[in-house]
């Protein structure tokens, strides 16, 4: 089965679920390593776009190919059905209809679950086009006065020149990398399992790849 991801490019090989340690969501409990992903990329922008607000139009999102194996027990659900189960799952990987479009279905992945296998076959960068984002904003940007209503192509043409440019976007990139580092150490210092422990431990390369980077 392939699934597909988008996300911020820091954390684009985390196959270990390290967002849900700190976050609930939908099908998770906080403290519950999860991976939320997508039959189609239409319905991950989608699920993407339904939480974005207009002024953090992030710049480095990438859209993940992951590939699990057929070996992998899976299991159609609903989202409260994914919940009930999400601390103790009974397979690795709930096929889940979204709210958003009901016809489709999210991917929603257990890491810690028995049987779980994954791999990121590809990672390529993804632009969100302004319009999308336009008719998202519609009443926000209405409801602003005329002086200051500039085109849309305008405010994120801005929005991207003023991160580019500014030390301090680089800066709070690579805090934010630190602390993500600092939360799967947290996570491999408690795993009891070894195959666990080898995702986080490739997690938390792939963050130091990208740390190094940003020197």
């Amino acid at each position: 089965m392939i699934a597909y991801r988008l996300t911020r490019s820091k954390y684009a090989n985390d196959l270990a679920g390290t967002g849900g340690v700190h976050a609930g969501g939908r099908c998770n409990y906080i403290g519950t390593p999860v991976i939320y992903a997508a039959e189609h990329p239409s319905l991950a922008l989608a699920e993407v776009l339904t939480h974005l607000p207009f002024d953090q139009v992030p710049l480095d999102y990438v859209l993940v190919t992951i590939e699990v194996p057929d070996s992998v027990p899976t299991q159609r659900a609903t989202p409260e059905e994914a919940l009930a189960t999400s601390q103790n799952p009974v397979v690795p990987v709930y096929l889940v209809p979204s709210v958003i479009v009901p016809q489709e279905l999210n991917v929603v992945m257990f890491p810690q679950a028995a049987g779980f296998a994954a791999t990121v076959k590809h990672v390529e960068p993804f632009h969100i086009d302004e319009r999308l984002l336009y008719r998202i904003s519609a009443e926000e940007l209405q409801s602003r006065s005329k002086k200051n209503d500039l085109t849309l192509s305008h405010k994120i043409a801005f929005q991207q020149l003023e991160r580019n440019t500014n030390t301090s976007y680089f800066e709070s990139k690579k805090s934010d990398l630190m602390l993500s580092r600092k939360l799967v150490l947290q996570q491999l210092e408690r795993s009891d399992s070894e195959r666990y422990s080898e995702l986080l431990r490739r997690t938390l390369a792939s963050l130091d790849r990208q740390i190094e980077e940003l020197g």
